[in-house]
């Protein structure tokens, strides 16, 4: 027995000292998380090998010697050509950068042994080798864990606006990187996105939002998304470093309990019916007030509203009936009365002409110049049906206030921090549809494969909201187009969306009761312009949409609209202009009368 447990612990031993001395494995080999081997193989000793080496020498140092992080090499000529990218994590340090590139290149050795195209990604940093030119075709590359994660069917919603929100830093930071946290009632969930630094603001956008997979949003708890150009990674645990630069704090948890509900029923009906006091009050002082105080001398304005019928949320006048705004500028002044004016201005066929392709809507650099000067003078927001993305974009104007998606989508600017709204330092955008974004990307894809068959038929995706363009279709097949979008919308899954129409558009929104004019009623009170005796609001835009926030100041009676149109039409608008080259104009009339006051 003793001879047994003798050569046993001889045996064990041997074993300690092997692991002990045997060489180490391959360092990093269990720390990626994801390759690909691609390509056709080149052969041991080639030029191509040679290539490779001189990659793995030169890359490593280039890479974290770089401020951002990020190069790209070609090495090699014709068929011997090797290209590679290699990028690391934004919040790394250089030494950490350098270690795993190096590493990347020893585990690619391994992982895809003569292969001419290989993708190594790691935690800190990833590896792009190829003998093609480098491009956006490459392969995304997904990894998602935590499938048995119990959550809450919010959860994807929240994920996927903490997404945005990071993504909007993203593009607004210096190195294209940016981090998030937001607590949920499992717990803190942690998000980071990073764009290759070569890419505008646009192309980093798009690039996250077609890495984006709700269902893994949907199915895990953490999980990553990289191609050559970005990565997205969420998880449930904090993995970057340092703090994140967007924090959204947990949300009060709902009431439980029957008693709970019952007690907060009786509270809110109770609420509900001195509210509907209150606002009868309200609205009977108010409009006793404005109407001692409000008009100005000589009954001009008063005038204006009787020839094109009784004032109020009903009233709805022909273009004939208004006035112009560039002749009547004097009377709009003399009705702010020496109140604040905050503009608000649609973009489409406002700021812009219409065109027939959407995505080349472009401003003036007048135009911008004009809006520029206006936003130094008077509180301006830009209100879109577009996408606030894209928006932005276009208007490319900082200290303005952009709402998107008709309102959807609401990121005011920075400028107004000290303005005495409600502001704080880093607040993130107003999305009062957030829940309904997945059912909005599906809803997208949908029209996207039900029009390609029509030709001139484009679907734009504004995030929150989806646009069925059928400008460049011929006029025979319109009512087709219509027919095509009613048929997606009849859908179950579909049934509850909201359709409205626009110039030469379809309109597809989330079921929610919001539209333009509540996003105005919002930006003046988060502005804290929201007092009828200070503030004269006014709204510019040309489209049937603009119509809601048009009515929304007639019924507060307070503030004009000026709708842009040449043609005759209905509308709650009190004046107008004919196209954006008037709208220039009367911005610019703004402007000297301000700087001249």
């Amino acid at each position: 027995m003793a001879e047994a447990r003798t050569a046993m612990l001889q045996v064990l031993l041997v074993l300690v000292l092997g692991l002990a001395l045997a060489p180490p494995l391959a360092s990093g080999i269990l720390d990626y998380w994801n390759f690909g081997c691609y390509r056709g193989n080149f052969t041991p000793g080639s030029i191509y090998k040679r290539n490779v080496e001189l990659l793995a020498a030169t890359l490593p140092h280039k890479v974290s010697s770089s401020p951002l992080l990020f190069a790209t090499v070609t090495i090699g000529l014709d068929t011997a050509q090797v290209r590679a990218l290699g990028e690391c994590r934004r919040d790394v340090s250089s030494s950490v950068c350098k270690n795993c590139m190096t590493e990347s290149f020893l585990d690619a050795r391994k992982v895809c042994p003569l292969k001419k195209g290989v993708v190594l990604l790691k935690d800190y940093c990833s590896l792009w080798i190829t003998d093609d030119p480098l491009n956006s075709d490459q392969e995304t590359f997904l990894y998602n864990n935590g499938s048995g994660f119990q959550r809450r069917q919010e959860f994807e919603n929240e994920v996927l606006g903490l997404t945005y929100n990071v993504t909007d830093q993203t593009v607004l930071s210096k190195n294209s990187f940016a981090t998030g946290k937001q607590d949920l009632e499992e717990g803190s969930l942690f998000v980071l996105v990073q764009c290759a630094p070569t890419k505008g603001s646009s192309e980093c956008r798009n690039c996250v939002r077609s890495l984006i997979d709700v269902d893994l949003f949907k199915e895990h708890s953490g999980g990553r998304m990289s191609n050559l150009w970005c990565e997205l990674r969420w998880e449930m645990y904090k993995f970057y470093i340092g703090d994140p630069v967007v924090k959204i704090p947990l949300a009060r948890s709902k009431g439980k309990g029957k008693r709970n509900r019952i007690i907060i029923w009786s509270l809110v009906g109770a609420a509900v019916v001195l509210m509907v006091l209150a606002t009868i009050i309200i609205v009977w002082w108010k409009k006793r007030r404005l109407s001692a105080n409000r008009i100005p001398p000589g009954g001009k304005f008063i005038q204006l509203v009787e020839e094109c019928g009784e004032g109020g949320s009903g009233a709805v006048c022909q273009v004939e009936c208004h006035r112009s705004a560039l002749v009547f500028f004097e009377e709009i002044l003399k009705m702010a009365a020496g109140r604040k004016i905050a503009l608000f201005l649609d973009y489409d066929g406002t700021l812009s002409e219409i065109v027939n392709d959407a995505a080349r809507a472009y401003m003036s650099e007048q135009m911008r110049d004009v809006v520029r000067e206006a936003a130094e003078l008077f509180d301006t927001s830009i209100v879109s049906g577009r996408s606030r993305y894209k928006v932005q974009d276009f208007v490319m104007i900082d200290g303005i206030n952009y709402a998107g998606s008709h309102g959807l989508d609401i990121k005011m600017s920075a400028k107004n921090f000290a303005a005495g709204g409600e502001l704080e330092i880093n607040e993130e955008p107003f999305m009062p549809a957030a829940e309904y974004l997945p059912l909005m990307r599906n809803v997208i894809m949908a029209l996207e494969q039900a029009v390609s068959g029509i030709q001139g038929a484009t679907v734009e995706d504004n995030v929150f909201t989806a646009s069925v363009h059928y400008r460049n279709v011929d006029e025979e097949h319109h009512p087709q187009v219509a027919q095509i979008v009613q048929e997606v919308l009849a859908q179950e899954e579909f049934k509850c969306l909201k359709l409205t129409t626009g110039q030469m558009v379809w309109e597809i929104r989330p079921p929610i009761k919001w539209h333009k004019g509540d996003a105005v009623v919002f930006l003046l009170k988060k502005l804290g312009l929201d007092d009828h005796q200070v503030v004269f609001p006014i709204y510019i835009g040309d489209d049937t949409t603009d119509e809601d926030a048009f009515e929304v100041l007639r019924t507060r009676n307070n503030g004009i609209g000026i709708v842009v149109s040449k043609e005759i039409r209905m509308s709650h608008a009190f004046f107008t202009v004919k196209n954006p080259t008037e709208v220039k104009e009367f911005l610019e009339m703004l402007v000297r009368w301000k700087r001249g006051e």
